[in-house]
């Protein structure tokens, strides 16, 4: 799931959450779930750059490889090139 708010003419927030379950085929039986959220801001520098920071946090939990937990800071610059 993916929520945009405009949070000023140059400045959006972006919200993201999934979900993903892995289950293994017949004989098999393990699962893995996987569970991503992170909230960036998203500023418009130029018509063809964009500066964003966000957070993140995610869960993995497995029958088949080891559970972890992390959670990260990021920024960044976009560039497009035309």
């Amino acid at each position: 799931m993916v929520w945009t708010y405009a949070v000023a003419p140059t400045v959006a927030m972006l919200a993201r959450g999934t979900y993903t379950r892995t289950e293994a085929n017949p004989p098999l039986e393990a699962t893995s779930d996987q569970f991503v959220a992170s909230v960036l801001l998203i500023k418009r520098i130029s018509p063809r750059t964009r500066a964003y920071v966000g957070v993140r946090h995610q869960r993995f939990e497995s029958d088949v490889e080891r559970d972890y937990d992390e959670s990260a800071v990021f920024a960044g610059v976009n560039y497009s090139f035309r």
